[in-house]
């Protein structure tokens, strides 16, 4: 370059870089009133006119927040169903109040409970929160009167109370939201209304002087016109072997359920192909006992078994253990019934290749330990506790077998271990069960995830090993938080169940842990409760202040239902119910010292059949509700009964039907090595009568909060939190048990003892029956056999 252009370059950089902002190495500072624009408002939906009227506020930063009160109608703001709410225009509605409040708090999040100065006026009202052009709007019905649906899918019973005496409201005026319009009922002198229209109002409005209560109604599913169910001799089968079915087919008439005529088709499906069929005509109780054959050269795999006959349909799952290579593998504990807790449960694994004892064969073993035992019911794969303890590979010794013995539980805690072993395409399942005392205790919490506001609700069943419930024990239930700790007992009733809750949980995970309580101390089970801020929950809850109870475990058609409720701070009516499908019979009783009684006749209809009872406290509505188990048509029923549990081996097992005898009645005696599980499951049969149910709800219930909608400007700012990728989740299901059923038979006894051969190995032995009547009841009983 010339030496006289170095000047005019450098002058032109120089112009250049004087055009040029300057530059900072420091990050510019962020503006913190971003936050004003991120919060949230919500409200109650219950509130009484002489309680102090409160909105709950979420900000992020402590600057003001402008409210507003207006009153409007209902009908402006409320949408029928589960839509949110509208918003409203402040400019046209009435302004009753306004007012600025500080959250506080500087750039953190905090939640407040904001007085509304609305003093003791009744109406419906909508508080609006603002920030600059950010705002927000809540609903808030400032009422006396409550009222409560009983939905079924015969008919809709609404209920209207005052919150402030308890009494019912008589002659009150009900809007009816039908097709698009409102039609207007009347409650009678009881404050009933029954409603038995078609096509059913989606939404009820009360209305009471200046007070208003509204709800928006379930649709309820009609009435199954027949119904269907199979059980399996065994969850789990090989490949080349005739699984054994049972089952029944009932049609309803009118409102119970009869044994139904024509022919059961059964087929088994694997990945959409039909592996097996095969058809049998339903015998006069309506029931079928066959079986399928498993191909030889089936694949392993979870294969589905259909059932179709008298216009319904039903679904099974089978696990088909398939022969790989000739290699079948088998699994066997001598602990088939309960391990003991103070030894580690042997299971010995066998290998046989072509029929012979094959030897190292190299075989992969899981195991899952559940922290449960559970009676009433199967074990999920997401219980609170599910762990693999064991993932490995074992080898067979000269033999052909090997014995391996998994860890006994060291945390108290009764346990079912699911044990799978694979080789290739050979695969065998079993499950056993180590118990901490004569007895298990199972913890149903509500939900997993509750609200800081709200209790966590559970619910407790305790039973002895053989199933039996265990009535009339002490269960005490403790909920624990790092150093805090809530406790209470609860006394079983006739079926050993109970209810409880805790109030004011602590935010985060907590552990609710039910111990049995005297001779069966030691029986223990344990749930994760998560408690987060707002749960928004969308349907009405039971209350666990309120104790219901029946004077008999259970009824036949056409006896007295004696039905006792307390409460302890309800005070004018109680309504007390029986529950069914179809209809709802209504008592209404004066409260006496918190409690109140009546008796129902229990009645011959289909479907689940419950008690119910509904208090006003302190301007809430709270309720319960319990089963009824009711024998009858087309219900569950007694089933025959082993007349000892010891028998000798060769012998016979006798059994008794209490019922008068009948030829028409199909039984199914099952004896097995192990308790069944899954789809083997013979109690699963009668719980398929109790379909239908009434679902309840009331406009009155404390911890239901609704959340804002956006009212005119801009949205308000919400936080999301999400994973990067969601991580795949851990199969812990519990393996199913092999029935390895020893006898199977199936019996039309005409009279009322008949006896089976017992088997001739000396052991104890599972026997499951299964009983099927002309008048389409379905009985089950469970025991277990001394052989010696």
């Amino acid at each position: 370059m010339p030496r006289c252009a170095r000047p005019a370059a450098a002058i032109l950089s120089l112009i250049l870089l004087g055009n040029l902002s300057p530059v900072s190495a420091a990050r510019p500072l962020l503006d913190l009133h971003k936050w004003d624009a991120y919060f949230a408002l919500f409200a109650p939906d219950s509130n009484v006119p002489w309680k102090p009227a409160l909105v709950r506020l979420d900000t992020y930063s402590g600057a003001a927040v402008d409210f507003a009160a207006f009153q409007v109608e209902p009908t402006e703001v409320i949408v029928a169903g589960n839509a949110p709410a509208r918003s409203i225009q402040g400019r046209r509605a009435r302004r009753v109040a306004q007012w600025r409040f500080l959250p506080g708090g500087g750039y953190q999040f905090r939640s407040s409970f904001v007085p509304v100065p609305l003093g003791n006026r009744e109406g419906f009202f909508v508080v609006e929160a603002r920030r600059a052009n950010v705002a927000e709007q809540v609903w808030i019905n400032r009422t006396r009167v409550g009222i409560a649906s009983k939905e079924s899918p015969g008919e809709v019973m609404l209920y209207g109370a005052d919150l402030g005496t308890g009494k019912t409201l008589a002659h009150m005026r009900v809007s009816l939201l039908r097709s698009g319009s409102f039609i207007t009922r009347f409650t009678d002198e009881h404050g009933i209304l029954r409603i038995n229209d078609r096509p059913r109002p989606a939404f009820a409005l009360g209305e009471w002087g200046a007070s208003r209560a509204f709800l928006s109604l379930f649709p309820q599913p009609p009435m199954p016109a027949a119904l269907a169910g199979m059980a399996l001799e065994s969850a789990t089968v090989r490949a080349g072997d005739e699984l054994k079915v049972t089952g029944f087919a009932r049609v309803r008439s009118n409102q119970d359920y009869r044994a139904a005529h024509g022919v059961a088709a059964l087929s088994l499906r694997y990945r959409g192909a039909i592996i097996s069929t095969a058809s049998v005509p339903l015998d006069e109780a309506g029931s079928f006992a066959t079986g399928l054959r498993i191909p030889p050269l089936s694949a392993t795999g979870d294969y589905t078994v259909l059932l179709a006959g008298a216009g319904a349909s039903a679904g099974a799952s089978v696990h088909v253990a398939a022969d790989s290579g000739n290699l079948a593998l088998a699994l066997d504990s001598p602990c088939a019934r309960v391990c003991d807790l103070a030894v580690d449960p042997p299971v010995t694994l066998t290998a046989r290749r072509d029929g012979k004892p094959s030897s190292h064969e190299r075989v992969h073993l899981r195991v899952v330990r559940s922290p449960h035992i559970r009676t009433d019911r199967d074990l999920r794969g997401d219980e609170w506790g599910n762990t693999v303890i064991a993932d490995d590979d074992i080898t067979t010794g000269p033999d052909g077998s090997t014995v391996f013995h998994i860890p006994a539980p060291t945390d108290g805690l009764s346990s079912t271990y699911g044990v799978t072993a694979t080789q290739g395409g050979a695969t065998a399942a079993t499950r056993l069960s180590v118990a901490a005392a004569n007895g298990v205790v199972s913890l149903q919490l509500d939900s997993s995830t509750f609200s800081a506001d709200a209790p966590i609700g559970f619910a407790v069943r305790a039973a002895g090993l053989g199933g039996e419930p265990l009535a009339g024990e002490d269960v005490t239930v403790r909920l624990q938080h790092g150093a805090n700790a809530q406790e209470q007992i609860l006394h079983l009733n006739t079926e050993g169940a109970a209810r409880g809750s805790f109030g004011s949980p602590n935010l985060g995970s907590s552990l609710v842990v039910a111990r049995m309580n005297g001779r069966y101390s030691g029986a223990l089970d344990a749930a994760e409760a998560i408690v987060i801020p707002q749960t928004l929950a969308g349907v009405t809850r039971q209350s666990s202040d309120v104790a219901l109870a029946t004077d008999h475990a259970s009824y036949d058609a056409g006896d007295r239902v004696s039905v006792t409720a307390r409460s302890g701070g309800g005070h004018g009516d109680c309504l007390l119910t029986y529950e069914t499908p179809f209809f709802t019979q209504a008592a209404l009783t004066p409260v006496h010292l918190g409690g109140a009684s009546n008796v129902f006749l229990a009645r011959n209809v289909g479907g689940e059949t419950k008690a119910g009872a509904l208090f006003v406290y302190d301007g809430e509505m709270q309720w319960t509700t319990v089963p009824l188990h009711v024998m009858g048509r087309g219900r569950s029923a007694a089933a025959p009964h082993s007349v000892s549990e010891i028998v000798p081996a060769n012998g016979d097992i006798r059994l008794k039907i209490d019922e008068a005898p009948s030829p028409a009645r199909t039984i199914v005696v099952r004896l097995s090595a192990v308790e069944d599980t899954g789809s083997a499951r013979f109690e699963s049969l009668p719980d398929l009568l109790t379909v239908g149910g009434t679902a309840t709800q009331v406009s009155a219930q404390s911890g239901r909060w609704h959340a804002w909608v956006s009212a005119g400007g801009a949205r308000a700012g919400t936080f999301e939190f999400g994973r990067r990728a969601t991580p795949q989740p851990q199969d812990l299901s519990i393996a199913d048990a092999r029935s390895m059923y020893v006898t199977w038979h199936v019996l039309h006894p005409v009279s009322g003892r008949f006896s089976v051969p017992a088997p001739a190995t000396a052991g104890r032995y599972f026997m499951s029956v299964l009983e099927f009547d002309p008048d389409g009841s379905v009985g089950v009983q469970r025991s277990w056999i001394t052989v010696r």
